[in-house]
């Protein structure tokens, strides 16, 4: 059986010590000390996974990133700086993973929505729940609910649109209930905890809102969501 043969590239690259000693480590453990498959494979098999399979990975990655997030807020002393640190690593990843996406590729995803806005529309998953009915001619700002061990409670995603840069606890709280109106199974758990929006009692799915980016802002849009102006979009085609 033959093997691929793959063309090749040469390429100078200078390391950084820590970086080095890693490389090092995997290059003497897995490549019988081949810094250069080392290297490829481990680029190979992030940067270059597939879209879905990075999506995928991404989105465990955000979900370990806003649990110890949490616990780093909760605690104190050594336990609140390693949490910390377990966040930014998982922070990172999902950073890495998920580049910005091309308008093209979110508008043509079959599993995607288009909201219209003023002056531009959302983007974003058609199983995420819609609050509240976009008014077109005031709303500006989109918002995403995640939920802190969601999984666990098998919660969906809400989502909804807005005049209003920041939201208050009052707000929130609004949504939430809004929110419950749409799901039977959040409103199981909002008619526990309907002001929850902290983490003190435990096992509790803890509410998130996040503003979605706009195409552009970041490198990171969650499940590939994100508003899009139409003004960039009229001038991109012409």
């Amino acid at each position: 059986m033959t093997s691929l043969k793959r063309s090749k590239k040469n390429q100078t690259i200078s390391f950084e010590d820590d970086i080095h000693a890693l490389l090092k480590k995997e290059a003497d453990k897995h490549y019988n000390n081949n810094f250069s498959s080392a290297l490829n494979n481990i680029i190979r098999y992030t940067l270059g996974l597939e879209d879905k399979v990075k999506k995928e990975i991404a989105s465990f990655a955000k979900e370990k990133y806003l649990e110890y997030e949490q616990k780093a807020n909760d605690e104190k002393g050594f336990h609140k700086e390693t949490f910390s640190n377990y966040s930014k690593q998982y922070e990172k990843f999902f950073e890495i993973l998920l580049p910005a996406m091309d308008i093209k590729t979110s508008e043509e995803d079959e599993n995607m929505q288009r909201i219209e806005m003023k002056n531009s529309y959302l983007i974003c998953p058609k199983d995420w729940i819609q609050v509240v009915p976009c008014n077109e001619k005031l709303h500006t700002y989109a918002y995403v609910i995640e939920f802190l061990n969601g999984k666990e409670f098998n919660l969906p995603h809400f989502f909804f649109t807005t005049q209003e840069a920041e939201l208050n606890d009052g707000l929130q709280k609004k949504y939430l209930e809004l929110a419950a109106s749409k799901s039977e199974k959040y409103f199981e758990v909002w008619s526990k905890y309907p002001t929850q929006l902290s983490s003190d009692i435990g096992g509790v799915p803890i509410p998130g809102f996040f503003e979605i980016p706009k195409l552009g802002t970041t490198d990171f849009y969650p499940c590939g969501a994100m508003v899009i102006d139409k003004e960039n979009t009229e001038k991109g085609g012409d």
